[in-house]
């Protein structure tokens, strides 16, 4: 009798359990076998792969012009001067589109060349062009329309704008609302379009080298696609297994209480 109901305890175990996800699989920035997780023995990392984002044309950018003196910084803003550069959004009329020159046109000032350049790097453009006319001025630029996209296994897929000129792809999948139990961890790709060309950044969730990856921040328009696990693959090839699989669970176990009471 010890032996049946040991069999029978051991049947409702692996029933149960067999269709897990096993915890390995869903922790992250564990690469080895080791039983406590890397970060916490990692040593500090300098930062060297953080690029300095480049517009592209079709970005959308605000731009306030100021002065000491806000009446002389008039002529060469779209609006007046006094709005906030973080109020704006792409449909207001104080932003500028750059077209498929890399070119952007400011009121008084003329044409500037945008594409390939830094935020920074057109910001100082603009001021050396701007120390021709006023004294002190001061010009605020922002990338409005910044945006990235996540898909895949995790909870809320979608599009999402950005605040500021920085995310990361853990920050993106945390605005996705995480992975899900099968999402594959192992395979995190990032989809990259620049100067005409489309790139495609493959990366380990499970390593902590994926923090030095080129591609851990995300530049303007990129993609994040996390791939599906097997096991998740498995149920979307044979969906009939996630009905059979709780019956079979339950007929097996009626099955195995009346050879018992026999």
């Amino acid at each position: 009798m010890t032996t049946r109901y040991t069999l029978f305890f051991s049947f409702i175990f692996i029933t149960l359990f067999a269709s897990c996800v096993a915890h390995k699989e869903l922790v992250n920035f564990r690469s080895g076998k080791e039983k406590e997780p890397y970060l916490g023995n990692t040593p500090k990392q300098e930062i060297v792969n953080q690029a300095d984002m480049k517009l592209q044309f079709n970005d959308v950018l605000g731009i306030i012009i100021m002065s000491p003196d806000g009446v002389l910084a008039t002529p060469y803003n779209l609006i007046p001067p006094q709005l906030s550069i973080q109020t704006l959004t792409a449909t207001s009329p104080s932003t500028y589109l750059i077209g498929e020159d890399g070119m952007i046109h400011l009121p008084s000032l003329g044409s500037f060349k945008a594409a390939g350049l830094t935020v920074k790097e057109l910001r100082e453009e603009v001021l050396k062009k701007l120390n021709e006319f006023l004294e002190n001025p001061s010009v605020n630029i922002r990338l409005i329309n910044f945006k990235v996209a996540v898909f895949g296994e995790v909870e809320h897929p979608g599009s999402f704008q950005i605040e500021n000129e920085r995310i990361t792809v853990l920050e993106a999948l945390s605005r996705a609302g995480d992975l899900t139990a099968f999402s594959n961890r192992s395979h995190i790709m990032v989809i990259r379009e620049r100067n005409g060309v489309r790139e495609y950044g493959d990366m380990n969730l499970k390593d902590t080298k994926f923090f030095t990856s080129p591609y851990y921040y995300l530049q303007q328009n990129d993609v994040v696609y996390v791939e599906p696990s097997k096991g998740k693959i498995a149920q979307v090839q044979q969906p009939i297994n996630t009905y059979l699989q709780p019956i079979q669970a339950v007929i097996s176990i009626l099955a195995l209480i009346l050879a018992l009471r026999k």
